[in-house]
């Protein structure tokens, strides 16, 4: 049981190292976003504001494709119908 009791205290030990390591390395990242002020915001909208409109296009590509599926389907059933 001591044996045990050994070898769970340093892997704790080292679990909790690694967490203060990524604790810290959050808090560096959270401080360089926080030092880059509002140019950064202005990509980040710019990015976002195209991603929302190749979403847009996207969607309508896919209502396109799948009309386009539907009706071929409907051709091939009515096809196999008469089979």
């Amino acid at each position: 049981m001591t044996d045990t009791i050994i070898h769970i205290q340093p892997k704790t030990e080292q679990a909790r190292e690694r967490l203060d390591q990524a604790v810290a390395r959050l808090e560096g990242v959270l401080d360089k976003v926080a030092r880059s002020g509002p140019q950064n915001d202005a990509g980040s909208a710019a990015k976002l504001e195209s991603l929302v409109e190749e979403n847009i296009r996207l969607k309508d590509l896919n209502e396109s494709v799948a009309g386009r599926l539907d009706h071929a389907i409907s051709r091939l059933s009515r096809a196999l119908e008469g089979v």
